[in-house]
This record gives structure tokens, C-alpha cells and sequence, in this order.
């Protein structure tokens, strides 16, 4: 099932309302009214306080909200340093797959390897060609033998 945008607002919606009070608190009624507006209605994700924030199973698009709700509103500034260079190197990391991915010089270099220029040998056939007085006296000729037998 793909999680939609209104998923992810019910997701974070239901894990912000699990937050203690004084947290809670702490994001500002906008942002809380945004989610409450967006969330899926129909869709129904039960937070356990028992359970970890890791171990939820929660969508990408979920979990990136909770990352910039808890940099603008939890994290320290060393916290936000840390994240920033973590972020860095994700988007480092993806840009360098997406560069080996879409490479100009990989492009060219498989369009070579898949052109397999055929030998000589093998391209050629050899070609009978009939000529057309040939041809009906074969005609003719299998005719015959057919009323023979």
C-alpha cells in the first residue's frame, strides 16, 4: 500500500499527541492545526509508548517531518549542526549514485558494449539466387514426379 501525504500527517499527528505535555507544548498550534487539517481520517495508526520512535513503522515522508519538527522545535544547536552534516552526506551520497547512474560516460560506454558490430562471416549469407527459366522448369519438374508416384 503507498502511504500518501495525508498518511504521513495522520502518523506524525498521532506520534505528536503521544509526546508528553510539556513537549507538546512546545510546537506551535499552526503546525498542529496543519496536520489536524491533513491527516487521512480514514486511515488509523496507533502509537504504542512502550515501543521506540526507530522501531515504528512509520512512511519516509512521516519520518522526515519528525526530523525538521524536532530541529525546529527540540534540538540544541550542536543537534542541529550534527543533523545538518548528516543530511549533507546523505545528499552527497545520493547525488553521487544518481551521477554513476545517469553518467554520460557510462551512457556512451554501454551503448558501445551494446553494439556488437557483427563480423563479416557472420553477417553474410549466402544467397541462391534462381533464375526464373529455372524455376518453372523446377516447377514443372515436381509436378510431374508428384503424378508419377
Amino acid at each position: 500500500m503507498q502511504k500518501t501525504f495525508a498518511m504521513s500527517c495522520t502518523e506524525v499527528y498521532e506520534i505528536i499527541n503521544s509526546l508528553p505535555k510539556e513537549e507538546f507544548e512546545k510546537i506551535p498550534l499552526h503546525e498542529i492545526e496543519f496536520l489536524k487539517k491533513n491527516k487521512d481520517n480514514e486511515y488509523k495508526f496507533i502509537v504504542d509508548k512502550n515501543i521506540n520512535i526507530e522501531e515504528l513503522n512509520i512512511s519516509k515522508r512521516a519520518n522526515a517531518m519528525i526530523v525538521i519538527l524536532w530541529e525546529k522545535y527540540f534540538a540544541s544547536d550542536i543537534q542541529k549542526q550534527k543533523l545538518k552534516v548528516i543530511l549533507d552526506n546523505n545528499q552527497k551520497i545520493v547525488n553521487k549514485k544518481r551521477e554513476e547512474q545517469y553518467s554520460y560516460q557510462e551512457l556512451f560506454n554501454k551503448n558501445r558494449k551494446q553494439n556488437n558490430h557483427p563480423t563479416l562471416e557472420n553477417s553474410l549469407l549466402d544467397i541462391r539466387k534462381e533464375k526464373w527459366y529455372n524455376k518453372l522448369h523446377n516447377f514443372f519438374k515436381r509436378i510431374i514426379y508428384k503424378f508419377k508416384l
